[in-house]
């Protein structure tokens, strides 16, 4: 994101305005400046907003990061497993040379259904990177699953929906809820879509997660099990990808079993 200018102004209220671009953050009362910083605070003194002296934005509460989809490495992304924006951070993923903040919801994003109810071929719902547009058609063409994870609201948000196959692959990689070794079989691992790219797992990485309530037992742990992602086989429309939170195995299973889902969000950065 290229520097957003700051333009300081006072309302007949006496209140602060701070310009990014086109948009404006209004309401706040306190604005400081000491060795170069700006700082922007609320009328309750919380720190909302950090520029240096060129009006580069290096710090802000996570609210105003989600509100604005201020998401940038000039702010600083979270820890991976640190609530962020409605669910918890969980990488960086590339849809259409677009980068993205990928966000795992808690335990109330967890879905059980089917793909869908037949074995019809779904055309749109072929990307291994977008999942937002696989869901999309998933839910035009009939799929219940779809459809659940668009009306699902938490953490404010409305926005979620089933992650593709190498979204998924980002949850198993950052979101591990084991200590077992992973799958080494072709390809399990291989992630084109993620930033920095995903290589093939070994059998001792990716670890266990670093968040705690990640891990097994933990109270957002993914179960030991597998789950449905939104992309749709290639080669046989019958069939959609899922992935093994046991090992980290990647495969494909007939679209009317019953299986897990865990929504995503995403912010541009």
């Amino acid at each position: 994101m290229a520097p957003a200018a700051a333009v300081l102004s006072i309302t007949e209220e006496r209140t602060y305005s701070a310009k990014l671009g086109d948009r404006t953050i209004t309401g706040l009362a306190v604005s400081s400046v000491w060795e170069g910083f700006t700082k922007y605070t609320d009328r309750r003194g919380s720190h909302l907003i950090v520029f240096d002296a060129d009006q580069r934005i290096i710090t802000a509460s996570l609210d105003l990061i989600a509100e604005l989809n201020l998401v940038d490495q000039a702010v600083g992304l979270p820890a991976i497993g640190e609530a962020f924006a409605g669910g918890y951070f969980t990488g960086i993923i590339v849809v259409d040379g677009q980068r993205y903040a990928l966000i795992t919801a808690g335990a109330e994003g967890e879905l059980r259904g089917k793909w869908s109810a037949d074995y019809n071929g779904v055309g749109a719902a072929v990307s291994r990177a977008d999942g937002y547009v696989n869901t999309r058609a998933m839910a035009m063409a009939g799929s219940e699953l779809a459809a659940k994870a668009f009306d699902l609201r938490i953490g404010g948000c409305s926005d979620w929906y089933i992650p593709s196959r190498d979204e998924q692959e980002l949850q198993y990689r950052n979101l591990k809820p084991t200590t077992r070794p992973n799958a080494v079989t072709s390809g399990d691992g291989e992630n084109p879509s993620s930033a920095p790219t995903g290589q093939l797992y070994t059998r001792d990485t990716p670890a266990q997660t670093i968040a705690p309530n990640f891990r097994a037992g933990g109270i957002d742990a993914l179960s030991d099990t597998w789950y449905w992602s939104s992309t749709q086989h290639a080669s046989d429309p019958s069939n959609a990808w899922h992935q093994g939170f046991t090992g980290g195995g990647q495969y494909y299973g007939h679209k009317g079993n019953e299986g897990r889902v865990r929504v995503v969000r995403r912010l541009p950065i």
